[in-house]
């Protein structure tokens, strides 16, 4: 239970964050937050089955991956093992930004979505459970579809 809310509050957190951000760079004088809502397809969509896709993609089959290859060991350069850790986490958000660039090519969405990869990767280590990834980014995710 305590990583699920744990995960919950992190991405609330984060969505409303970055919801305030988007709307301060896009419209200054504070016209667009609003409260939405949203459809229930919508909800059911984006905040329970991207995550869960998205989770399960990303913070466990490539964080697995990367955390076993051999590339990212840097021979003789990274010895200690939570440093390593925090290199695979660091990537695998990157790739995590990256692959959202697909839907829009902008600066913000790069560094909204890697930075969410980053925290939810390091909730996934941090208590060695897929659970508060998910419900960090399901509760982002409903944050965003709520206030923009």
């Amino acid at each position: 239970m305590v990583p699920f809310l744990v995960g919950a509050i992190m991405g609330l957190g984060q969505g409303v964050v970055v919801s305030l951000l988007l709307i301060l760079i896009t419209s200054p004088f504070g016209s667009g937050l609003g409260f939405h809502v949203p459809s229930l397809e919508a909800v059911l969509l984006l905040s329970f089955t991207i995550p869960i896709i998205e989770e399960s993609l990303f913070r466990s089959w490539i964080l697995i991956a990367l955390r076993k290859s051999t590339v990212l060991r840097v021979k003789g350069m990274i010895r200690s093992e939570a440093l390593f850790l925090l290199l695979v986490v660091l990537v695998q958000g990157v790739i995590f930004g990256a692959l959202h660039l697909m839907r829009s090519l902008d600066a913000i969405t790069f560094f909204a979505t890697a930075s969410g990869g980053i925290i939810y990767g390091l909730l996934v280590w941090r208590f060695r459970s897929l659970v508060p990834g998910f419900s960090a980014h399901a509760f982002y995710n409903l944050a965003l579809l709520i206030l923009l």
